[in-house]
């Protein structure tokens, strides 16, 4: 938004997500492109990201942000599932078109671990804390262009698990598979910390919906020509149960709403701890302390704090020469 928005504004923007409704936008009519997407769900997208802003202010903080941050999820979820709906038929009829959206950019990067996919958090399967408090609403991964692209890859994976078969769909996916096999291990070679090289699976949104496709992502990384890339997979999904813990790491996570699934997805799974205002679980591997947002939560209570969320200047997994959540899990 850039500039600060008077206490009217902000009501205004909380009375919008109380009532917004994504009425159908057709992209059919211009060239399809990120730039032309985002245009066309432009106000909305932008009228998200302020509400986000507001949500997470420490300054001047918004008298009724508890309310607009249970807004937050479901709106997100609403604009996204409009994007999607417009999307599918015009990909499905010319798969063709994905060369031109994507050129190699359907993996990203995260800078706390690196090499990671988006999806759309309307994948998600949120506790009642998680949906209102995810950092998926705050900062960089608000903007209309991450939104957008978090679509995109959610389409692109629905399609490949309809028909993974499809000869362009397939060569597009494995094509993108490999370039983010061989960016993970140029990151790797350039750390100071010497660790094996990763993919995370993923940075914002849940893979872990599209089980056959996560494990097709881990088989290709797992045989890379360079040697093997590690498939680490965070997640909250019920479909987590479905995930091959041979070919992928995978951390399940909690927070103070959901502490009672530990130990009851399965086995070979590391339990972690979304420790929402500081609140610890002394029984998972490692507790994640609030950092993305503009207050540092203070942890209470006992339990093993990611060295990475500490209230620290180095903010990546790499600098604080950590990979605990990365290691195989016996």
């Amino acid at each position: 938004m850039g500039k600060s928005l008077s206490d009217i504004e902000r009501q205004a923007i909380l009375g919008w997500c109380q009532t917004f409704r994504a009425e159908p936008i057709d992209l059919s009519e211009s060239e399809l492109t990120v730039a032309n997407i985002i245009n066309a769900f432009k106000p909305w997208l932008l009228k998200y990201a302020a509400a986000g802003q507001i949500a997470s202010a420490t300054v001047r903080p918004f008298k009724e942000t508890d309310l607009l941050r249970r807004q937050l999820f479901p709106v997100r979820v609403k604009i996204e599932k409009a994007i999607a709906r417009e999307l599918r038929p015009l990909l499905h009829a010319d798969p063709g078109q994905l060369g031109k959206l994507y050129r190699y950019r359907f993996f990203g990067k995260s800078k706390k671990q690196g090499v990671s996919l988006r999806m759309a958090l309307m994948t998600c399967e949120p506790t009642s804390i998680c949906g209102a408090r995810c950092y998926a609403h705050d900062a960089l991964d608000a903007t209309p262009a991450a939104v957008v692209r978090g679509v995109l890859n959610t389409v692109l994976v629905e399609m490949w698990c309809h028909n993974p078969k499809n000869e362009l769909l397939a060569d597009f996916i494995d094509n993108e598979i490999l370039s983010a096999a061989n960016a993970a291990h140029r990151e790797a070679a350039a750390s100071d910390f010497k660790r094996e090289p990763r993919v995370r699976l993923s940075h914002v949104g849940e893979v872990a919906a599209y089980p056959e496709f996560a494990n097709h992502v881990a088989r290709l990384l797992g045989s890379h020509l360079k040697g093997p890339v590690k498939c680490v997979v965070y997640t909250r999904h019920s479909n987590a149960r479905r995930l091959d813990a041979a070919l992928i790491v995978i951390n399940f996570s909690l927070d103070d709403s959901s502490r009672e699934k530990i130990h009851s997805i399965g086995p070979r799974i590391r339990y972690v701890s979304s420790s929402f205002d500081g609140l610890l679980m002394k029984d998972v591997s490692v507790n994640f302390l609030e950092h993305h947002n503009r207050a540092h939560s203070k942890p209470t209570g006992e339990g093993h704090i990611c060295p990475a969320t500490a209230e620290l200047n180095e903010r990546s997994c790499d600098g604080v020469k950590c990979d605990l959540c990365f290691k195989n899990i016996r």
